[in-house]
């Protein structure tokens, strides 16, 4: 006990220090005592110190902050202009913006529509480079054909002087007895997997026909011989049947039911020009896989299910060849790949020529080629979290120069935090203080008021240790004695919002009392 005097009396002082511990991410104090501290009446208590590490950056998202927009083209024929950046809620720091960086990549690929020509064969990401530095990147997928350096090829020959793809024996056959398959995954963005029908025909006997375009999480087991691979290892699929009077048959879920699409092939044999002849595409767009069969004047589409970015699904496109090209030639097998697959490719953007696109009065869209430009631009919800990202301004504009595949934001900044705090505050969750505050407009039970942070306190790896230098006593509102068994308390920034921190924070006071 300590020993004051007041008014020519000594005076015991009953101090008890008391330390608080929590590794709650939002400095929440919630600690029980086995043993009892007695809290007599018109007790004192005082800020002793503090240890914390805080998060490197913190950046809070909600109602006020989590809209922003871009745009990969202007808006033509209600196709394009700008669109909805939609930031996921929540706090984030330098160990958690990969959940961040990770949604708004999910969100910004789902606003991609195959009406727009330049959205179609781009995909977005949002990832933290090498330097530390936020990068947003517009990369566009060539459109590739199916030769062999973009896909593997069994039983088939691909003809580029006329686009023809076709069966190089003329056996019947399985999903393995003749086929393509890409190398690289599908696109995750926005873009489209397709085939033209240049012939089919009757064989005239019961022997399996046609061919079929699908995407599967399985191309291995198409491409070993050693795998079995049948039709409930596909995905997605669109396919003719034995006969030219079949209907097209579909299917959007592996080893689900067949999906009639109503219509038979229209136009698919020499009697008819090339571009009025029936394209089977399977398409990501707007978040959903979408497979089409486009007749000469009309489309019809057989499926259409949402895609889930959140799995990471990943697909590859193939073709198989059920005969020989007697029965069977396709041609214009196009597909968007993913442009962040590093698979060997050619670099050669194989553009559909205007004499081979389809001539519908509904028209299979196609995207533009590589080599135009177009200009691209991001605004962020505010400067605040265009300065997080690392960006100097709110608004970002860039023009693609001919030739260029891509383009990227780079925040250069590196990560700012910026909801940091010049100060803090130590409010106790279960003690009445005599405290007020100007900012609430009223009482809060605030111990102290941290009047440094870890950046102005010269303090490294943004760790704040922080001793008062005289013990400034409040008066705590108890009006009779009490016992505690849990002390709750929380540090928060001057606005009362929640900050972030990691490890073990270390909280320590002093509760006195007085007897003569």
């Amino acid at each position: 006990m300590n020993k004051l005097k007041y008014n020519n009396k000594y005076i015991m002082s009953d101090k008890k220090l008391i330390r608080l511990t929590t590794t709650d991410r939002n400095c929440i104090f919630s600690n029980e005592f086995h043993d009892e501290i007695i809290i007599k009446e018109k007790s004192e208590i005082a800020f002793h110190s503090i240890s914390m590490v805080r998060e490197p950056t913190e950046i809070i998202i909600d109602n006020e902050n989590d809209q922003g927009t871009f745009q990969i083209q202007d808006l033509v024929a209600g196709f394009g202009g700008p669109k909805v950046l939609q930031l996921e809620h929540g706090s984030y720091s330098n160990t958690n913006v990969d959940t961040l960086t990770e949604a708004l990549s999910i969100d910004m690929n789902k606003k991609l529509n195959m009406g727009a020509d330049f959205e179609q064969g781009t995909e977005i990401l949002t990832v933290t480079d090498s330097d530390g530095n936020m990068n947003i990147a517009f990369q566009r997928s060539e459109f590739h054909n199916p030769q062999a350096i973009n896909a593997e090829q069994f039983d088939v020959t691909f003809d580029d002087s006329d686009d023809s793809l076709f069966k190089t024996t003329d056996l019947s056959g399985d999903l393995k007895n003749s086929y393509i398959a890409y190398k690289k995954r599908f696109i995750k963005g926005c873009g489209s997997f397709r085939v033209r029908i240049d012939h089919f025909s009757n064989r005239g006997d019961a022997s399996k026909n046609g061919l079929m375009i699908g995407l599967t999480q399985q191309i291995h087991r198409l491409t070993d011989p050693s795998k079995t691979f049948t039709e409930a290892r596909v995905d997605y699929f669109l396919r003719t049947g034995n006969t030219v009077t079949d209907n097209y048959i579909g299917k959007s879920t592996a080893g689900g039911a067949d999906i009639d699409s109503g219509v038979a092939p229209l136009k698919y044999n020499s009697g008819s020009v090339y571009f009025n002849h029936d394209i089977l595409d399977i398409s990501l767009s707007e978040g959903f896989i979408i497979g089409t069969i486009y007749r000469f004047g009309t489309k019809t589409e057989v499926f259409r299910k949402e895609y889930d970015h959140t799995n990471d699904e990943t697909y590859y496109g193939f073709i198989s060849l059920f005969s020989g090209s007697t029965n069977v030639i396709v041609g214009e097998v196009r597909c968007h790949t993913d442009p962040y697959d590093l698979t060997l490719y050619d670099n050669n953007l194989m553009a559909v020529p205007k004499s081979l696109q389809s001539n519908n009065v509904v028209s299979c869209p196609y995207p533009q080629s590589i080599n135009s430009s177009t200009s691209y631009s991001l605004t962020f919800p505010t400067f605040g979290i265009a300065r997080y990202f690392g960006f100097k301004t709110q608004n970002v504009i860039k023009v693609s120069a001919m030739g260029t595949d891509d383009l990227i934001f780079v925040g250069t900044d590196g990560f700012q935090p910026i909801n940091d705090s010049d100060v803090y505050l130590i409010e106790l969750l279960n003690l009445p203080l005599n405290s007020f505050d100007g900012f609430s407009e009223g009482r809060k039970n605030i111990l102290s008021v941290i009047p440094v942070n870890e950046r102005n306190s010269n303090q490294k790896d943004f760790v704040l240790q922080y001793e008062a230098n005289n013990l400034n006593y409040i008066t705590l509102k108890n009006n009779y004695e009490f016992s505690l068994r849990n002390i709750k308390a929380r540090i928060v920034n001057a606005k009362f919002e929640p900050i972030i921190t990691t490890g073990m924070t270390s909280l320590s006071f002093f509760i006195r009392q007085y007897k003569e």
